[in-house]
């Protein structure tokens, strides 16, 4: 299973902690993409030293910061070997793939310890605008995009790719021995079985079919959840884990059709999971808007 292949690939991928912290020590990459810069992580030190000199008193402010330095320390650990024990037990980690995902907690930490250490130092505006306008300028690199962007639309119309770093975003139980993309987008696994009126979208394929001896049909399409299929307007069934004597096609979309004529669809629909998050995004987005406005209400009484 696809899903074993990719459970070990953290292994090459712990980052260089002195190129995060774009220290020059023990052959760090100074150049390397994986960093949160020497401003940022000075800074995020200068406000634990803030937070250790204001203790005393603390406020929600000062706890916000607390919870953000703590996670700091959590993605600093799992970037590094120390948490290699945890990446082979913890199911959880596999799914992440890569240890430098963890990068965005520091990176987020590092900016909320900014923004702490400037609060701190409101009173001295100096301080604050230097710091402010250092954070700015050594990231000035990053402004725009690094690298080069095709522009010819003969590289995307041509394109065959994923946008993922090693294509692992696949479904559960594909077939390992999937790994070229399909010549023909409907291909006639067994039987006989002329297709006709091909209508192709992202996430609704349609085509016709005269089935002069019982066929096994496969799309070109990864079974993901939410795809369904119809026959002549009625639910068909996707066959699970084909197999037969020229390939293992789990994963893809395969259905039988005995003789005869069909209109068959493959449709990309909702399932429950994907409703229920959609309730729960608006839920959270009206929830906010009414937060938003009982605030506005009671600074305007």
């Amino acid at each position: 299973m696809i899903d074993d292949v990719y459970k070990n690939v953290f292994w090459g991928h712990f980052p260089n902690l002195f190129a995060i912290l774009r220290i020059p020590a023990f052959g760090a990459d100074l150049g390397s993409p994986f960093q949160i810069g020497i401003v940022h992580w000075i800074t995020a030190l200068l406000s634990i030293i803030a937070f250790l000199k204001f203790r005393r008193n603390l406020n929600k402010i000062d706890k916000l910061f607390l919870i953000s330095t703590v996670f700091f320390f959590i993605g600093l650990f799992f970037m590094s070997r120390a948490s290699i024990v945890l990446w082979q037990n913890l199911p959880l980690l596999s799914t992440i793939l890569f240890p430098w995902r963890f990068l965005n907690l520091l990176v987020f930490s590092s900016a909320v310890a900014s923004a702490y250490l400037i609060f701190k130092l409101r009173n001295n505006k100096l301080v604050s605008l230097i710091l402010i306008v250092a954070v700015i300028y050594v990231s000035r690199h990053w402004w725009g995009w690094v690298g080069q962007i095709p522009t010819s639309d003969k590289y995307y119309k041509d394109y065959q790719e994923t946008t993922t770093d090693e294509g692992e975003f696949t479904p559960r139980g594909i077939s390992p021995e999937i790994m070229n993309h399909a010549s023909v987008n409907i291909e006639i696994l067994s039987g006989a079985t002329r297709i006709s009126n091909e209508k192709l979208t992202n996430n609704h394929w349609q085509f016709d079919t005269l089935v002069l001896k019982n066929s096994t049909v496969k799309m070109a399409i990864l079974d993901f959840p939410g795809w369904k299929v119809k026959i002549n307007n009625r639910d068909g069934e996707i066959i699970k884990n084909f197999k037969n004597q020229n390939g293992d096609y789990s994963g893809l979309i395969v259905v039988n059709l005995p003789e005869g004529n069909y209109k068959v669809e493959v449709i990309f629909g909702e399932t429950r999971l994907r409703i229920l998050a959609d309730y729960l995004t608006l839920a959270s987005l009206i929830l906010i808007m009414g937060l938003i406005l009982k605030r506005y209400h009671a600074q305007n009484r």
